[in-house]
């Protein structure tokens, strides 16, 4: 049986973002969404989720475009000199794969999220990433096998169907997705994904 799941990234990121997400899932379209643990709004998110109990939440793992939760100091190979993770996506993956040193430290930033995310209280219903980088091979690795310790028991899979009743061409699909396969055996996870760009907008006119 296939069922809709409708998320909401960011959750975390800003507090008129995590207003969204509550007022999405108080009118019953949202269902999950996905906690950016370091994000300046996390404590105003944890909040709202404590009063939603039917909004399942995962952890967003960021490991570009944003900050770190552990110190600069302990992560200095992942962040510039401003203490930021980086923003080029291509140069950042080279060097998640390629420098032993730059992976130990994305190693103990990912488990330090799923640690302040347990530290939440709020249980964890799946893992996905910023920018999709959750599908990187380094980092999909030690997503799986760190949030395991967690009780981990869902990714989800960015592939979407090349296909789909009103998408836009040429953005319907993400790229590079990886395949189902990158999922645990056993584990679930999503046959397809469309994101907000994936459909033309919606205009209204009155008279």
């Amino acid at each position: 049986m296939k069922r809709l799941i409708v998320t909401g990234d960011d959750f975390g990121l800003a507090v008129p973002v995590n207003e969204a997400v509550e007022a999405a899932h108080r009118k019953g379209v949202l269902t999950t969404a996905s906690l950016m643990v370091a994000g300046a709004a996390a404590a105003d998110a944890v909040e709202r989720a404590r009063r939603l109990p039917a909004l399942r939440v995962g952890l967003h793992l960021v490991v570009v475009k944003g900050r770190p939760v552990l110190p600069a100091a302990e992560v200095p190979d992942l962040v510039d000199a401003s203490g930021a993770l980086p923003n080029r996506l291509g140069r950042a993956g080279f060097r998640f794969f390629f420098l032993p040193s730059v992976r130990r430290q994305l190693e103990a930033e990912i488990r330090a999220q799923f640690r302040a995310f347990r530290q939440t209280g709020l249980p964890l219903d799946h893992a996905s990433g910023h920018a999709h980088m959750h599908v990187h091979p380094t980092v999909c690795g030690l997503t799986i096998g760190i949030g395991r310790e967690f009780g981990l028991r869902a990714v989800r899979v960015p592939t979407s169907l090349p296909s789909s009743p009103g998408a836009r061409p040429g953005r319907a699909s993400f790229r590079g997705s990886r395949p189902r396969s990158s999922s645990p055996r056993g584990w679930p996870s999503s046959e397809a994904v469309f994101g907000a760009r994936a459909f033309a907008p919606t205009t209204t006119s009155s008279g």
